[in-house]
């Protein structure tokens, strides 16, 4: 019955990736480097870019928070433009 009940809650996790936002999969995939001790990869800004506006502003909150976005912060208006990118058409098809 374990075995069941395993397969049930992996397939529960899956799905729930599955409907994950772009901002939620960038924000696993950021701890996954914070934990393993790599930086934050090099196309950083223009991975954000391709982010909704809100989401934007939240996964650079972690990334300050986290300290995998050091520097000169990014100036309001580039947060605030619009997406960008292959990211961002893929967000329009979803």
């Amino acid at each position: 019955m374990n075995a069941v009940a395993i397969a049930i809650l992996a397939l529960a996790l899956a799905a729930t990736d599955a409907r994950a936002s772009s901002k939620d999969r960038f924000i696993a995939e950021m701890t996954e480097r914070l934990l393993a001790g790599r930086e934050a990869p090099k196309d950083l800004e223009t991975r954000l870019l391709a982010l909704e506006p809100a989401e934007r502003f939240e996964v650079v909150v972690f990334l300050r928070r986290s300290g995998l976005l050091r520097g000169a912060p990014l100036p309001v208006d580039r947060l605030l433009d619009v997406p960008t990118g292959a990211a961002a058409a893929e967000g329009e098809r979803q």
